[in-house]
């Protein structure tokens, strides 16, 4: 069996490397974009009577480039961003928009009438709103 030494300084070593590598991407991006890095748009979910509403931020899109698909308690939502084409000549300083599919999947606290979807899109935000079928908690009381 070998002896490996130890030395107060080696955590501290170990420390150093983990910030560095935490910091070489800026911070705007890490936390902020931090959906958008992975594909996937930002989204809120909220129940009101008897309707889960999904909010997802997909800015640039038409309705009809997105498609909403819901089974089961699976909510799938696609599409995809088209960059804007347009001189050769463009020299740029930053980007930071995102352009090609994304695709987000949740999970909704109840089964899913995905024939009923009533979707809305405005303003770069798309509103699912998802009447509930059957919840599988159905019997138990919430508690609130």
């Amino acid at each position: 069996m070998s002896v490996i030494q130890w030395g107060p300084l080696d955590d501290l070593c170990t420390l150093e490397e983990s910030l560095d590598k935490l910091l070489e991407v800026p911070i705007t991006h890490r936390w902020r974009g931090m959906a958008l890095a992975t594909g996937q748009p930002r989204v809120e979910i909220f129940e009101t009577d008897h309707v889960i509403i999904v909010r997802a931020e997909v800015p640039g899109l038409d309705l009809r480039d997105i498609d909403i698909r819901a089974t089961g308690r699976s909510l799938t939502i696609k599409g995809v961003v088209k960059e804007e084409r347009g001189s050769a000549a463009r020299m740029y300083y930053r980007r930071e928009l995102r352009y090609g599919s994304f695709a987000r999947s949740l999970m909704l606290p109840a089964e899913v009438q995905g024939d009923q979807l009533k979707t809305t899109y405005e303003s770069g935000i798309l509103e699912i709103c998802v009447p509930i079928g059957r919840r599988p908690d159905a019997g138990v009381p919430r508690a609130d």
